[in-house]
């Protein structure tokens, strides 16, 4: 299996408007929406830090990042459900960063000063951005770049 691609977009929408993109573009996970949203408010904190974590710039094979590890997490809960609403929040919640983890795992967003970005450096791509002002124009002027790295295998002896 391929790795997927990830690519990068000017970001333009707030968390408020990417979550109406989102229920607009997936209806069929509504209802769980709703059902996770009032048994454990808090999810919309754990949804909005996603949010944070890979604003609307990041893509996954043409699709926003943040939907595909949304919509990842909702199925993940709707799997767990039967096992019990804590069981399956947890699943949800997992899967939810998990699924972004995985995605961005050898990637790299590195802009022509010499600034990086992954998902392992411990800070939101947003706040990344937000270091510095100009980063936004590089994004919309598409003067970002995503590497890959590629992990070394360790063998044991």
């Amino acid at each position: 299996m391929t790795k997927p691609e990830i690519t990068l977009q000017a970001a333009v929408m707030s968390f408020d408007e990417a979550m109406q993109h989102w229920i607009a573009t997936n209806p069929v996970y509504q209802h769980c929406l709703k059902a996770i949203q009032k048994s454990f408010p808090v999810a919309n904190q754990d949804i909005k830090q996603l949010y944070l974590l890979l604003t609307d710039a990041i893509y996954i094979n043409d699709g926003l990042l943040f939907d595909y590890c949304l919509c990842k997490a909702l199925h993940q809960y709707q799997a767990l459900i039967h096992e019990g609403e804590l069981v399956a929040y947890t699943g949800f919640n997992e899967a939810l960063f998990g699924h972004a983890e995985a995605a961005l795992d050898s990637c790299v967003i590195n802009d022509p000063k010499g600034g990086s970005w992954s998902i392992d450096s411990g800070k939101n791509f947003r706040d990344w951005l937000d270091e510095k002002p100009c980063r936004f124009m590089l994004l919309e002027q598409w003067e970002l770049e995503v590497s890959v790295i590629r992990h070394k295998k360790v063998t044991l002896q």
